[in-house]
């Protein structure tokens, strides 16, 4: 039954720091890859102390690894963290490899005490099921109660092998972390964006989602780096979703909207106010719940949201369930992950045209305004990748917005002249249009981003944590 505990102790230790460590590295996919590093020198750190003995003074340490990683959120609030990729993997990589080394030597106690003729099969086989019902314990729990459980599962697992001394500190330690972690957890956030107001917190199985208050006006943050705030975001969804919908034949409006990214809930509101049946698909619940509950003051004037339809799922598996759809939407700012990458691929494009009816638009948020000197490591690939897969393309590098909107369709999109035309009517005068053959030669030195590409992904993750 130990060996159960142990790997329960252990797949609860590792999904807490890739919960709490996301906002320190602003990824969901760095501390993964910084705890498989760590939990494999942690392992054999573990190993080699227990066999001199060393070790057993590490265990209470391992019960305090919520704390220690929302502190090192704090830390990193403070500066020195902030821009520095190097300090950052130090510090979660001895997060990870400190507490690990701490349940390693219960691994080792347990192993030096075993049943007589106990198989290593045997041995790890139990470590193994407890390590899928720690999975399954944290997704009945959530990260919060997975949070408050992982101490006294740590004091259970070393009850009986470490002395009482031990026991009664890792105790001490559970009674502490239970006080005292939601409050600890709040404390960092507010530190973190001082002097911004921090207005909600959730912690969900993809990232922390939080809404920041600054001048009175809400921010949406998602590990820690914003994605919607209100200065643009009514502009930049005006090119994303309301011109396009306005300007599609009414035969293709009637086919409906799909918008692939909730975020302030401002692009529905649009389509909806331009007659478009529309469904937004958001892979996280929590950004849903704290989006249409902090940013009604900006969707409610444009439509209150009546007959919206929200999917929250995978965009690439919900995507095959909806029907012919007359405009797609990708709402979403550049990937700060590796899941939402994905949406910017050569594939997943051509599964989007296979998905609108003829005349129908693709609009996509590809980032900032396009420089003249030419596109960046994360636009080439993107823009080359659109077209590869669509005949047409035009592209809304707007100053006034500090963003760029890409439509592609099967179908012709209209002549700069006449969208020239049409946005200076809306008052505005601060942007650029770009053709597919103007995008051609910005694009010619790229590759298309692929789902098979892993250095376009490497690049993306690697510009995201050398500059947050």
């Amino acid at each position: 039954m130990g060996l159960v505990q142990i790997g329960l102790s252990l797949m609860l230790l590792q999904l807490l720091l890739v919960w709490h460590l996301g906002p320190v590295f602003h990824s969901s996919e760095l501390p993964w890859q910084t705890l498989a590093v760590g939990a494999l020198l942690g392992q054999a750190l573990g190993y080699w102390l227990g066999a001199l003995k060393w070790s057993r003074a590490l265990v209470p340490v391992a019960s305090l690894a919520p704390l220690l990683a929302v502190a090192l959120r704090g830390l990193s609030s403070l500066g020195p963290l902030q821009h520095n990729l190097v300090l950052r993997l130090l510090s979660g990589m001895s997060v990870a490899v400190v507490c690990s080394a701490g349940l390693a030597q219960l691994t080792v106690a347990y192993w030096n005490h075993r049943p007589a003729r106990m198989r290593l099969s045997r041995f790890y086989a139990l470590e193994m099921l407890g390590a899928i019902g720690a999975l399954a314990l944290a997704l009945a729990l959530g990260p919060d109660g997975s949070t408050l459980v992982y101490p006294w599962c740590v004091l259970l697992a070393a009850q009986g092998w470490v002395g009482l001394p031990t026991c009664l500190s890792l105790l001490l330690v559970a009674v502490l972390e239970s006080l005292t972690f939601s409050q600890a957890r709040w404390l960092a956030g507010q530190r973190a964006y001082s002097p911004a107001l921090l207005k909600a917190q959730a912690v969900s199985p993809y990232q922390y989602v939080e809404i920041v208050e600054q001048h009175g006006q809400s921010y949406l943050f998602l590990n820690g780096l914003c994605h919607y705030g209100p200065q643009s975001v009514n502009q930049l969804n005006r090119y994303l979703a309301q011109w396009p919908a306005q300007r599609l034949p009414s035969g293709v409006q009637r086919s409906g909207c799909l918008i692939l990214g909730a975020g302030s809930f401002v692009a529905p509101a649009y389509t909806l106010q331009a007659g478009l049946p529309t469904t937004v698909i958001e892979l996280d619940a929590r950004v849903v719940e704290l989006g249409r509950a902090n940013f009604a003051d900006q969707w409610r004037p444009i439509h209150p949201l009546d007959g919206l339809k929200v999917v929250v799922g995978d965009a690439r598996q919900e995507l095959e369930r909806q029907g012919p759809t007359g405009l797609v939407v990708i709402n979403l700012p550049t990937p700060y992950s590796l899941n939402v990458a994905s949406l910017f691929t050569r594939e997943f494009f051509e599964r989007i045209r296979g998905q609108l009816v003829p005349g129908g638009q693709l609009s996509l948020f590809l980032g900032g305004p396009l420089q003249e000197t030419g596109l960046d490591g994360f636009e080439g690939p993107v823009v080359q990748a659109l077209l590869q897969v669509f005949p047409h393309l035009l592209a809304i590098s707007s100053v006034s917005c500090e963003n760029t909107v890409i439509l592609a369709s099967d179908s012709p999109l209209g002549t700069p002249t006449e969208w020239r035309r049409h946005l200076r009517s809306q008052g505005q005068s601060r942007f650029r249009l770009l053709t597919e053959e103007d995008l051609k030669v910005l694009a010619a030195p790229y590759q298309p981003a692929s789902f098979n590409n892993f250095q376009f992904c490497a690049a993306l993750n690697r510009s995201l944590w050398v500059t947050p």
